[in-house]
């Protein structure tokens, strides 16, 4: 369900690719240290971005690092280490685990029941550590699978329970801290949850409907073959238009024009991909307008 929200490449300097690959590669070190070589392969781009903003806000102490990897495996790379960083990776683990959970309940997926056997310890270790984060991650899943099995004839209020109980998981994770940031975080991370649980419904529901996996859209008047890529685009238009007013409102320097490039462009790299640039409720792209001058 992850993996939405990455930037635009074309649109950053070779510093900016640089420093997020960096970040990138230090969640996925964190991600090997929390679950070993084979729970790197959860790695998503979603909780780099969480990391990005975590490191621009609360401005901690950075380290870095340098090694060989699967993905770099002679010339190596550097990465970005420290408790934000640490974090995602957690977070990254803790949800790949029960996405391999739901897979397994659904079709009983023998690969995903492999990795969630692999993982079940290593779950156990970031949950101790993050006891918070973890349980409102298992109550919102829960929820979810909940809403997906009683989903027949549900119509369109459906997909939007179903996306506002994704958001509110993944809003809880990006309000790192109980503080007078945790409002805006808590919302830039509900709207971009949203708007990943309805993109992923979107992009995947050809092959959702040929391997008989549930779809949240099937269930709705949005459903293929009457699919309305102007109207689902309009709906996505909103939440990102939501997740950009919350990003804008926290005071990040570090990163801006980075961050923005996800946020107003990146998000819809794969619904331009899968159902073209135009017919949208917002920019060319489907992008909510930047404010100022948001993109390099």
């Amino acid at each position: 369900m992850l993996g939405f929200v990455a930037p635009a490449a074309d649109a950053l300097s070779a510093e900016q690719r640089e420093r997020y690959q960096q970040v990138y590669c230090g969640v996925c070190h964190a991600l090997g240290d929390a679950a070993g070589q084979v729970g790197t392969l959860a790695l998503s781009n979603d909780l780099t971005f969480m990391a990005l903003v975590h490191l621009s806000l609360y401005e901690p102490p950075e380290g870095e690092g340098r090694s060989r990897c699967v993905a770099h495996p002679f010339e190596g790379t550097s990465f970005v280490t420290g408790d934000v960083v640490g974090y995602a990776g957690d977070m990254n683990l803790a949800l790949a685990y029960h996405k391999a959970l739901d897979d397994w309940r659904d079709d009983r997926s023998a690969a995903a029941r492999a990795w969630m056997t692999l993982m079940r310890a290593r779950y156990e270790g970031v949950r101790a550590r993050w006891p918070r984060p973890c349980a409102v991650i298992e109550a919102g899943l829960s929820r979810l699978a909940a809403l997906e099995a009683e989903a027949a004839g549900g119509g369109l209020c459906f997909a939007d329970e179903a996306a506002r109980t994704f958001g509110a998981v993944v809003g809880e994770l990006f309000a790192l801290r109980d503080d007078h940031w945790a409002a805006d975080l808590r919302v830039l991370g509900f709207e971009l949850g949203r708007f990943i649980y309805l993109m992923d419904a979107a992009v995947d529901g050809a092959d959702d409907a040929r391997r008989g996996r549930f779809n949240a859209l099937a269930a709705t008047q949005l459903a293929a073959p009457q699919l309305d890529a102007g109207l689902l685009r309009s709906l996505l238009a909103d939440c990102a238009a939501r997740a950009a007013a919350a990003f804008e409102r926290l005071p990040l320097v570090q990163d801006d024009q980075l961050m923005r490039s996800v946020l107003y462009a990146g998000v819809w790299a794969q619904f331009n991909e899968r159902f073209g640039a135009h017919g949208g409720a917002a920019g060319d792209d489907g992008a909510p307008e930047p404010a100022g001058d948001a993109l390099p």
